[in-house]
């Protein structure tokens, strides 16, 4: 086994795994960009709520864009819990805004009314107001991973179904990581493995690699867990006394005692025999699923 270690690259967005095992760079780059880009978590905005607006393709007087423009920008708010913060992932955020004669509404004033949150891009244009009016809106904000349809978010449906009211729902992209990129330079005995985790900064990249590392270590360590627990089980089941099982018949069990037949390990061990001697039906269809199922274990 080689002796592994990763450098990070000028960028901190770049990472080099020095020192693998001939054809192992591409296993564990393929791993890392899959978790990276499906399995990692964040915040997004769900779902509006716009008084008398019941869906994405209608239009408000003296707001230059129409609502499907304002949800598709909503998509791309880039939202930081704020770090004192002790909140509850599996919450509804509903962050109420109200706007009044603005001219332009942009990221950073979805601020000024939530105490949890902050937006990173906060000189992203939200929304054009072409003449003074009262704008106000309730932006429904979920935790979740990877993407999720509007159709999948429970939370947000569940809370239409109990409030009755025309919530316009969308789409979630709740990953930080934006793009991953790995390539593999070969040596003579081994391979390096380059990768590159664009992020939206809501999160380091750094930091998302170690969650990413640790949720494969999670997985591999519960299979050998589960792969364990069925072996053990396995193995005391060989030991198991066949006057426990009811399926045997009282007499069949005498006859499988008198060959010294105690345990299910021994009815294995003599199974050709049993299988000759034996013309009860039903006890032979036990004794062949019993073989079947173990016959590799003794």
């Amino acid at each position: 086994m080689n002796n592994y270690f990763i450098k990070v690259k000028k960028k901190k967005e770049n990472y080099l795994i020095k020192n693998l095992d001939k054809n192992l760079g591409i296993t564990i780059g393929n791993s890392l960009r899959r978790i990276l880009i499906t399995s990692l978590s964040g915040y997004s905005v769900s779902a509006i709520y716009i008084e008398n607006v019941y869906h994405e393709y209608q239009s408000i007087k003296g707001i230059y864009e129409d609502i499907i423009d304002f949800i598709i920008r909503l998509k791309k708010l880039k939202i930081k819990i704020k770090k004192n913060k002790n909140i509850n992932k599996q919450d509804l955020y509903i962050i109420n805004i109200n706007l009044i004669n603005k001219k332009k509404f942009y990221a950073k004033d979805i601020e000024k009314f939530t105490d949890e949150f902050f937006i990173l891009n906060k000189k992203f244009l939200l929304l054009n107001f072409s003449k003074n009016i009262k704008f106000n809106f309730k932006i429904f904000i979920t935790y979740g991973k990877g993407y999720v349809t509007s159709n999948e978010n429970n939370i947000i449906n569940e809370y239409q179904k109990k409030k009755k009211i025309n919530l316009i729902k969308m789409d979630s992209s709740y990953s930080p990581v934006i793009n991953v990129v790995y390539k593999i330079k070969k040596h003579i005995d081994n391979e390096d493995l380059y990768i590159k985790i664009k992020t939206n900064k809501t999160i380091s990249s750094t930091k998302l690699l170690v969650k990413t590392l640790n949720i494969l270590n999670s997985i591999y360590c519960n299979i050998i867990k589960c792969i364990n627990k069925n072996f053990f089980f396995i193995k005391n089941f060989l030991y198991f006394k066949l006057k426990y099982l009811l399926y045997f018949k009282k007499d069949i069990y005498l006859y499988l005692k008198s060959k010294k037949i105690i345990y299910i390990k021994d009815l294995i061990k003599n199974y050709k025999i049993l299988i000759l001697s034996l013309k009860d039906k039903e006890t032979l269809n036990l004794i062949k699923l019993i073989y079947t199922k173990y016959k590799y274990e003794t």
